[in-house]
């Protein structure tokens, strides 16, 4: 149970992490005018998220296959 505690913690905070980096990207005071700034965050989000998806599903993967014989995970 510890270690998955320790799994949420660090899919929360790589999450925070990406939606500060949106914000910033959105709130750059470079690209006031730039009508494409939503897009920018929009696409740090994304990618994010897809890291988080394929990290999560590797971690699914990894723990169906080191299921015993009883059908519990180790």
């Amino acid at each position: 149970m510890h270690h998955r505690r320790l799994v949420i913690l660090i899919i929360v905070g790589v999450f925070l992490w990406g939606a500060i980096h949106a914000l910033g990207a959105y709130l750059n005071y470079q690209l006031a005018d730039n009508p494409w700034r939503v897009w920018r965050a929009v696409i740090v989000l994304l990618s994010v998220e897809l890291f988080l998806g394929f990290w999560l599903l590797m971690l699914a993967l990894r723990r169906a296959r080191t299921k015993d014989r009883t059908g519990r995970a180790r």
